[in-house]
């Protein structure tokens, strides 16, 4: 299985940009790092990805030119899956009700259970009664 969308994304701006030097601005990195991150994704594919001359772009690879759009698409759906869990972890707190016998309301068991919950559980509002 794929698991380094960061060499991806570093082909998408090399691509984009045109050369491994405007991947590095764009990326805010150095451009030896830019290099090895495609070098190390053309190894893992068992493929050259783009021609190159002096550090440009010349031209993609009939393999960089299929994996192009698949790199879009892959960072793309990633972004919004991201999206979609931060507004997940932004959503409405949810509400726990407890009920507990009044007997129980000055035992030391009972509140070290329920500040122990709450700390496990920041975003539940507990209401008892």
């Amino acid at each position: 299985m794929f698991t380094d969308l960061k060499k991806l994304q570093v082909f998408v701006a090399i691509v984009e940009g045109g050369s491994v030097t405007s991947a590095a601005e764009r990326l805010n990195t150095a451009q030896p790092w830019v290099s090895v991150q495609l070098k190390q994704l053309e190894t893992m594919l068992g493929t050259l990805l783009v021609e190159r001359s002096k550090g440009k772009l010349v031209r993609l690879t009939p393999a960089g030119q299929k994996l192009l759009p698949l790199a879009k698409r892959m960072l793309l759906n990633c972004e919004e899956v991201g999206d979609q869990i931060r507004a997940l972890t932004k959503g409405p707190h949810e509400a726990l009700v407890l009920g507990f016998d009044p007997i129980t309301l000055y035992m030391p068991q009972r509140n070290r259970l329920t500040t122990q919950f709450m700390e496990l559980s920041p975003r539940t509002a507990l209401q008892i009664s």
